[in-house]
């Protein structure tokens, strides 16, 4: 019997140095995995510090281009404000310009229609008395040819 427990003991001694050849592969296992892991989250929070960078210079660019082309849209706007002022101000010249001509344009017509009439009656005038003095030339005429006729 004592040599069935020495078998005993030698076969649980055997299987226990067989356990902790087992348990320290296990551990160096671990110690390995554990490493790579180390290796595996330093590399990862490298990788995610270089990503969070470029989101964010990226996250910033995008920001800053946000800003420039607001900044276009408000000059835009700010320019076509402008121009439709500056439009709605040259209408406004060219309406009173327009009103302007068009009342001086009836001045000069009315002032050149009364000049006409003007000339019409002096000319009326002129005739009428050119019409008297040929009648008093004829009849000046008509005289010294009768008196003209008698001495002889």
């Amino acid at each position: 019997q004592r040599r069935s427990l020495v078998e005993e003991l030698s076969g649980l001694y055997e299987k226990k140095r067989v356990s902790d050849q087992s348990l320290d592969k296990v551990r160096k296992e671990i110690q390995n995995l554990q490493g790579e892991l180390k290796k595996l989250e330093i590399s990862y929070r490298t990788e995610k510090d270089k990503i969070d960078e470029e989101v964010r210079a990226a996250m910033e660019e995008a920001a800053s281009i946000e800003k420039y082309v607001e900044s276009l849209k408000n000059d835009g706007k700010k320019h076509l404000r402008e121009s439709e002022e500056e439009v709605a101000s040259l209408q406004r010249d060219l309406d009173r310009l327009y009103r302007t001509c068009t009342s001086e344009t009836q001045h000069l017509y009315n002032q050149l229609t009364a000049a006409c009439d003007v000339l019409l009656t002096h000319k009326t005038y002129i005739e009428e008395n050119l019409a008297r003095i040929e009648q008093v030339v004829q009849t000046v005429r008509d005289a010294l040819e009768e008196e003209e006729a008698l001495q002889i």
